[in-house]
């Protein structure tokens, strides 16, 4: 499992103190699932994460894909969100997320390569990115999963 670094985004910044203040539950916040891509680099060389951007609205390979070659612009999911494998209230300042990706899940770029994913971004019922982080590369194949366990502390 990645150690991932990640920052509550500022269009989040309303939901998450909301959620602190009880006037939304966990699913508002959660409720969104995440999503996973393979921007977030730079390319120094070699390649290292980014340091998370509170400023994005989606994920990087998104939002600036101009900054990453064609093929590295892959996200999965390619529509929509994926659901967490868990999401948990650990105490009221942290959520706990568990996101998979199975042996089934994102193993073709579109270019028959595996994704090198190096971003993720967890996203409220609202569709909205609450939550963005970034970590050293992780190569997806057909031979393995990919599980990243989120602390969200407030």
């Amino acid at each position: 499992m990645a150690t991932i670094i990640g920052v509550i985004t500022d269009a989040g910044r309303e939901k998450w103190s909301k959620y602190m203040a009880g006037v939304v539950g966990i699913d508002d916040i959660a409720g969104g699932g995440f999503r996973i891509g393979e921007g977030g680099w730079i390319n120094i060389p070699p390649k290292v994460p980014k340091s998370p951007n509170a400023t994005l609205t989606d994920l990087d390979c998104i939002v600036n894909a101009g900054s990453y070659p064609v093929d590295s612009r892959y996200v999965f999911p390619t529509v929509g969100t994926k659901a967490f494998n868990s999401v948990l209230w650990v105490s009221p300042s942290i959520i706990r997320l568990e996101c998979l990706l199975d042996f089934t899940d994102a193993n073709d770029d579109g270019f028959g390569n595996p994704p090198e994913f190096w971003e993720l971004g967890v996203y409220d019922s609202a569709g909205v990115m609450v939550a963005y982080f970034t970590f050293p590369v992780d190569i997806k194949t057909v031979l393995n999963q990919l599980l990243y366990e989120i602390d969200i502390i407030f």
